[in-house]
């Protein structure tokens, strides 16, 4: 392995981690394509995954500290919740990963599945029937493209606008000293305000000079948006939605407060499921979540918390293959490399957790289904000679 393959599956590993699209069945698309299998690089799988997991415990310290406070309640619902994935691991983990992780066969699948998990969630939580969830995104397309096409001419009319009155301004300041210059011109005599007729004439060039001042640095001069706040803060009303993402609690201390049990136990199973590499751990756990009816932001939260345990177990898992000597020695792969692999995982997952968070409350996983949509039909024409 070199710097750059390990520069790839860096990124790879820390972008995928925490996005609901599988990272365990990207970097087994990566091996496929940069030549590097699995089973020979063990130790570099494991140092990856300690990088994720920092990152993790980076963005959620505050939460991590609040699990071991009383009434320890997501505490105990994260153990519950890590069960299934344990038993399944220990009995499918020799299966999953001779077959599974040393082939990218099956991999279509899997996304297939996965893509399936996250369309049904987001009609479930919207309480929309397949025909209905069809037709109110193609409504929405159009409904997109129709406003950046309003957008646009708005613009265009307010630009002409805009241009036509400096223009209409520029005219009628020229007119007003044209004939002002007139007037001195007819009386042959300097100008002089206190004389007859001296303060209408003041005044249209006094008007003249106002346009003119106006209009040579219009460029600066912005057009009122529609919605925006005036530039006194005392005359805007700050407009807030209840979600401060620095507070996760009733009022009264609780954390997490809407989590209940049946949210729980429904994401440790869909946990379970997501051994198999091709299933986002991240997106079956959130289906499990939506599916029991719980808030978006609070699963998505849960859901990293709970991947805790899960990954340390995998890292316990790999340290123990690397002690069996599963794992080649270190010297095979170039120190340098190791060290681009391991920082980028960690940068990259840091920025996606926080990505992720901020997705999670506003955006559709529709755009994450068609993706993987697409990978898995990408995948089957590719590998499909595999099954001969």
């Amino acid at each position: 392995m070199n710097w750059w393959q390990a520069t790839v599956l860096g990124i790879t590993q820390g972008l995928t981690e925490f996005l609901p699209v599988s990272s365990s069945g990207h970097l087994i698309l990566m091996r496929e394509f940069l030549g590097v299998w699995y089973g020979d690089f063990l130790m570099f799988d494991l140092l990856l995954h300690v990088a994720t997991l920092v990152a993790i415990v980076m963005v959620f310290h505050k939460d991590i500290i609040k699990l071991f406070k009383p009434p320890f309640k997501v505490a105990l619902f994260i153990v519950l919740a890590s069960i299934p994935a344990a038993i399944a691991g220990f009995a499918l983990s020799p299966l999953i990963r001779s077959v599974f992780y040393y082939s990218a066969t099956y991999l279509w699948a899997f996304f297939l599945l996965t893509a399936i998990l996250l369309l049904i969630s987001e009609m479930y939580e919207k309480r929309q029937t397949p025909k209905a969830f069809i037709l109110d995104n193609i409504n929405g397309a159009k409904r997109l493209f129709l406003k950046r096409r309003e957008k646009a001419e708005r613009l265009a009319e307010e630009a002409m606008l805009k241009e036509n009155t400096i223009k209409a301004e520029n005219a009628l300041g020229a007119k007003l000293l044209i004939n002002d210059t007139d007037k001195r011109a007819v009386n042959d005599r300097p100008y002089d305000d206190t004389q007859a007729g001296g303060e209408d004439c003041a005044e249209r060039r006094g008007l003249a000079r106002f346009f003119w001042n106006k209009n040579k640095n219009h460029t600066n001069t912005a057009f009122a948006k529609k919605g925006a706040c005036p530039k006194s803060v005392t005359d805007c009303s700050i407009e807030t939605n209840g979600n401060n993402p620095q507070k996760d609690n009733d009022g009264n201390g609780a954390f997490l407060p809407d989590l209940k049990l049946k949210h729980a136990l429904a994401m440790g199973l869909m946990q379970a499921v997501a051994i198999f590499p091709g299933v986002s751990r991240s997106g079956s756990t959130i289906f499990g979540g939506v599916m029991t009816r719980g808030k978006r932001k609070t699963v998505a939260k849960f859901s990293f918390l709970m991947s805790i345990p899960v990954v340390l177990g995998a890292l316990l898992v790999d340290v123990i293959d690397v002690a069996r000597g599963a794992a080649p020695a270190a010297a095979v792969i170039p120190w340098y490399a190791y060290v681009l692999g391991i920082l980028l995982s960690f940068v990259v997952g840091f920025f996606a957790i926080k990505f992720m968070m901020r997705l999670i409350s506003k955006a559709d996983f529709k755009w994450f289904s068609l993706y993987l949509f697409g990978l898995s039909i990408l995948t089957f024409v590719i590998f499909l000679p595999s099954f001969s």
